[in-house]
C-alpha cells in the first residue's frame, strides 16, 4: 500500500506542485464533513466553509477512487464511499439532488441541475465499480432517467428545476442550454457501456450534434445559443466531453469530433496569458479573473491532446503545459493552518489572489497531476473526471 505521501511525492515530479499538500488539505483539512459531503471552499478571510456541494463531492469522490487506484490506500476510498452514502442518501430521501446545503441556516438550495447530477452518477458508477456495491449503480440509473426527462428535440438539456420545479432557463452560462452540458455526454456513455441501453447512446448524440454548433470559427465555445462569449470554465467542460465521448461516435461530425476536440485544444493557448494564467471570460465586457479551476482543466486537456497529434502541435501544447503549471504552483496556498494549507486558491484579480481556497481547482489540479504521470497509458481519457 502506498501512502499518500508516497503518491504525492511521484505527482510532484510531473508538476513541481506540492501534491503531498494538496491531496492532505482534501483528506484532513475539514473541507470533508463527518457526514460525507465536501464543501465549496474554505474562506481565509472569514474563516469559515462556504456550503456542502453535491457537485464538487462527486468530483471528489472520482479523485479519491483515482487515489486508490494509484496507491491502494484504503483512507481514500473510505472518504469516497462515505461521500457517495451522502450523495445517495440525499437523491433516496428526495428522488432528487438539491443543489446546495447551507448549514448555518439547515437549509437546502432546492434548485437541481442537470449538469450536477451528470457529475454525481459518474462518481457513484466509479464507486459502484471499485466496491462491488450495486446500490450505487442502482442509484446512477435512477439519475440518467431524470436528466433525459430533459432533453430537448435539439438534443440540448435545459439547465434544471427551480425549487418549484419550474424549468431553469435564464441567460446565465450555468442556468441555461449551455455548452457545459456536453460533459454530461461523460456520464451517460459512462451509463452506456454499463447497460447497453440504445436510450443512452442516442441521447448522447444528440447532444453532441448541437453542441458542436456552439464552437466558434476561432475554436472557443461560447456560452449558449445566441452568445457570443466564452467562459474557459464551461468551454473545458465541453471540451472534456467530447474528447471522451469520441471514441465512440468520432464520426458524427465533419470534421472528426476528435479534430473539433483539439481544435478546442488548441484555442486554450492561445487564450493563455504570458504568465500562464488563463482568463475567466473571453469576447466578453466582464470583469476578469485568471481562474484556478479553468487552467488545471486546461493542463489535463492538453495532456491528453498532446499525443495523439502531430509533433508541431505536441510542441505548442507542451509549452503551454509548463507555462500552465508555472502559474498554478503560485495559486498554491503554502501557510496558514490545515484549513488552508496546501489548497488551491480560486482566482487571481488585480494581482490579488481571491481568498477562497477552493475545492473543485484543487481536485482539478491534482487530476491534472495524475494525467500528467499517466500520459503514456492508451486509456488516458478515462482518468478524467
Amino acid at each position: 500500500m502506498q501512502s499518500s505521501s508516497t503518491i504525492g511525492t511521484e505527482l510532484r515530479k510531473e508538476t513541481g506542485l506540492d501534491i503531498d499538500s494538496a491531496i492532505d488539505w482534501i483528506i484532513n483539512s475539514g473541507i470533508q464533513k463527518r457526514n460525507g459531503s465536501f464543501y465549496a471552499w474554505y474562506d481565509l478571510e472569514k474563516r469559515n466553509y462556504s456550503f456542502s456541494y453535491p457537485e464538487v463531492t462527486g468530483y471528489a469522490i472520482q479523485l479519491l477512487t483515482r487515489l486508490y487506484k494509484v496507491g491502494k490506500n484504503d483512507d481514500f476510498l473510505d472518504k469516497a464511499i462515505a461521500a457517495g452514502e451522502w450523495i445517495s442518501n440525499i437523491w433516496k430521501k428526495n428522488g432528487c439532488l438539491y443543489s446546495k446545503y447551507y448549514e448555518r441556516t439547515c437549509e437546502w438550495d432546492r434548485s437541481q441541475y442537470v449538469f450536477d447530477v451528470g457529475i454525481c452518477l459518474s462518481s457513484l458508477l466509479e464507486l459502484c465499480e471499485e466496491t462491488s456495491d450495486m446500490k450505487y449503480a442502482e442509484v446512477a440509473m435512477e439519475m440518467g432517467n431524470w436528466i433525459l426527462m430533459l432533453q430537448t428535440e435539439d438534443g440540448s438539456f435545459f439547465a434544471g428545476l427551480d425549487s418549484e420545479e419550474n424549468l431553469i432557463n435564464t441567460p446565465h452560462w450555468s442556468q441555461t442550454k449551455g455548452c457545459h452540458h456536453l460533459k454530461v455526454a461523460l456520464a451517460l456513455l459512462k451509463l452506456f457501456e454499463r447497460t447497453q441501453e440504445r436510450k443512452y447512446r442516442r441521447s448522447i448524440r444528440k447532444l453532441l450534434e448541437w453542441g458542436i454548433r456552439l464552437q466558434s470559427p476561432s475554436g472557443g465555445f461560447s456560452s449558449f445559443a445566441g452568445n457570443k462569449e466564452t467562459y474557459a470554465h464551461a468551454h473545458c467542460y465541453a471540451v472534456e466531453g467530447m474528447l471522451f465521448s469520441s471514441r465512440l461516435f468520432n464520426a458524427i461530425a465533419n470534421p472528426s469530433l476528435f479534430e473539433h476536440s483539439i481544435y478546442a485544444a488548441s484555442w486554450l493557448s492561445k487564450a493563455q496569458n504570458e504568465d500562464g494564467s488563463i482568463w475567466n471570460w473571453h469576447n466578453s465586457k466582464r470583469e476578469k479573473m485568471k481562474v484556478s479551476d479553468a487552467l488545471s482543466q486546461a493542463i489535463r486537456i492538453w495532456a491528453i491532446a498532446k499525443n495523439q497529434i502531430n509533433e508541431n502541435k505536441t510542441t505548442k501544447l507542451s509549452y503551454s503545459i509548463r507555462k500552465g503549471l508555472d502559474f498554478l504552483r503560485t495559486m498554491q496556498c503554502l501557510s496558514g493552518n490545515r484549513h488552508s494549507y496546501g489548497g488551491i486558491h480560486y482566482a487571481q484579480q488585480n494581482d490579488v489572489k481571491v481568498p477562497h481556497i477552493n475545492t473543485w481547482a484543487t481536485l482539478f489540479a491534482i487530476n491534472a497531476s495524475i494525467i500528467l504521470a499517466k500520459r503514456n497509458d492508451p486509456r488516458l481519457i478515462e482518468w478524467i473526471f
